[in-house]
């Protein structure tokens, strides 16, 4: 196989260079790190997780969690011990607070090549870098300062750690297991051993192996390092908070987002059969083979690894398309597989010239096209909402400030673009495509939206943090935890009184002067939809 692969990187027919390691490095490195050191902090999920963290070094408490002084237990630990060992060492900012998820997306994607490599041979484990680096979602998980970056890498060692024990049996394996599993419990619970043994269970029972998984489920050596893991931590919860982790997580953030709509992120059956063809773009034109290909696959009931490969994104897929609680990077949990499997047919498929690899291409580029310059049509959104209409125009200012390096850039890609078709090489036009929308998302969608969305809360909290801390400060109608990240204090979401430094959205300033006659509001800070305001009684 490897033979075969080098003498078809070396035919000619497309660039070795496309093919190094030194581009897919810096391919990892600008879909792992792009702005992410500068950026603000996205809400809810980063402000809420990065709050958590700060108040835990803040407060010295590592084994239970707090968000605005009240109990978080939304997620385990671990992700906030790394994030606060991170902030510990190089300070409070958006790069330490998200570099523990940037480092994680690495292993994610190295993880990924050497088992691609080792099953699949060296030209699909690249172009399964490709594929995965080169993706509009995975890139902004990289650098999210949430759990799901640890989440997916903890997984794939995981889950390849299980399938190489099967492959060869031995006890190091197991405990190889044991510690991913149990790492991947800390981070977001029982996903972590449902994902990997479920997978497990029904690829040996479909091939008519299943004696094969009671020995190594049973085995000491692999639930002991579990336990080692997992336990120490639950058991010091329980002394600090009794029960009320296991209530809130196990009982509320598990069960509970398969019963009810969370966050408002609701769903339909439907919701990621839609969503699977946008994440795997470009490389959409393969994707009706690859299904066809997991049918015939799971029929013969003989092939190990891809049935093992498919069965862990079936479960993914439908457990949460029947959950309530939905959003789009939740089937990244299962989508590794796809990636592999999809980057084989790619490399497998001999005859990828300009009918086939075109319609992704172009679709790629007004994909692009849109992330870019979506800020031109924000003038025609109308909406009676007075913090979205601000925060539309903020968005359109943020875009024509940065307008000759979004120009210079388009540009480049148009440029790029037009030789790459003028002159189809093959696979070339599919990740010059990946790469452009990396490019785009990193540097023009992201920056605008942080800077319209993010960048008036980050400068109200920097504002607030120079204030004297008996001044009481207050949120109100709001849920942007971020603010209090950058006011380096908690901040309780409650209605203000007089004296009061509020936190709030523009919208709100009328109800706050309803509250009270008397009360007079005086705008401290104004940007976008955010506003500070102190509440004064009228003399």
């Amino acid at each position: 196989m490897l033979g075969s692969t080098k003498s078809a990187l070396q035919s000619g027919a497309e660039p070795s260079w496309l093919y190094s390691h030194w581009v897919l490095i810096w391919l990892a490195l600008v879909s792992v790190v792009g702005l992410g050191f500068s950026t603000p902090l996205f809400d809810v999920d980063e402000g809420a997780f990065t709050e958590a963290t700060r108040e835990m070094l803040a407060s010295g408490n590592w084994v239970s969690t707090y968000l605005n002084g009240e109990p978080r237990h939304d997620k385990p630990i671990l992700i906030y011990w790394l994030q606060a060992v991170s902030a510990s060492v190089f300070g409070l900012s958006e790069g330490a607070l998200r570099l523990p998820s940037m480092l994680a997306a690495g292993a994610w994607i190295a993880l990924m090549y050497g088992f691609a490599r080792q099953f699949f041979g060296r030209h699909a484990a690249v172009i399964a870098v490709w594929v995965l680096a080169g993706n509009w979602l995975t890139t902004v998980i990289f650098k999210a300062a949430i759990a799901d970056a640890l989440l997916n890498a903890l997984l794939c060692w995981a889950v390849f750690a299980v399938y190489r024990y099967l492959q060869a049996p031995s006890t190091a394996k197991l405990f190889n297991c044991g510690l991913a599993i149990g790492l991947g419990f800390l981070t977001k619970g029982p996903v972590a051993i449902v994902l990997p043994l479920g997978s497990a269970f029904i690829a040996l029972l479909l091939v008519g192996r299943l004696r094969e998984f009671w020995p190594a489920v049973l085995h000491p050596a692999a639930w002991l390092t579990v336990l080692v893991i997992v336990i120490p931590w639950h058991v010091a919860s329980y002394f600090d908070q009794g029960t009320a982790f296991f209530e809130g997580f196990y009982l509320g953030h598990n069960l509970g987002r398969f019963s009810d709509t969370m966050e408002s992120h609701g769903g339909q059956l439907w919701y990621y059969a839609v969503m699977m063809p946008l994440i795997v773009l470009p490389f959409v034109a393969w994707l009706p083979g690859l299904l066809l290909e997991g049918l015939r696959v799971l029929r013969a009931r003989e092939d190990l690894l891809r049935i093992y490969l498919w069965v862990w994104f079936l479960i993914t897929f439908a457990v949460f398309s029947v959950s309530k609680t939905q959003l789009p990077h939740y089937l990244l949990y299962g989508m590794t597989p796809i990636f592999i499997m999809l980057a084989d047919r790619v490399a497998q498929d001999h005859s990828v010239v300009r009918w086939r690899s075109l319609p992704g291409f172009l679709f790629v580029l007004l994909f692009a096209l849109l992330f870019a310059l979506f800020p031109l049509a924000l003038p025609y959104v109308a909406t009676k909402d007075a913090y979205l209409a601000a925060t539309l125009a903020l968005g359109q200012h943020v875009f024509f400030d940065n307008l000759i390096a979004i120009s210079a850039l388009v540009a480049l890609l148009g440029l790029a673009s037009v030789a790459v078709l003028w002159r189809p090489v093959g696979r070339v036009s599919l990740l010059f495509s990946a790469a452009v929308l990396v490019l785009v998302v990193n540097f023009i969608a992201m920056p605008i939206v942080a800077g319209a969305q993010q960048g008036p809360v980050k400068q109200a909290g920097l504002i607030a943090s120079v204030m004297p801390s008996s001044q009481p400060l207050v949120a109100w109608r709001v849920r942007m935890p971020s603010f209090s990240v950058y006011a380096q204090r908690i901040v309780p979401n409650q209605q203000p009184v007089a004296g009061d430094v509020v936190f709030t959205r523009i919208n709100k300033l009328d109800q706050i002067r309803a509250l009270n006659s008397a009360y007079t509001v005086n705008v401290l800070f104004s940007q976008g939809g955010i506003v500070l305001a102190k509440v004064e009684l009228q003399e």
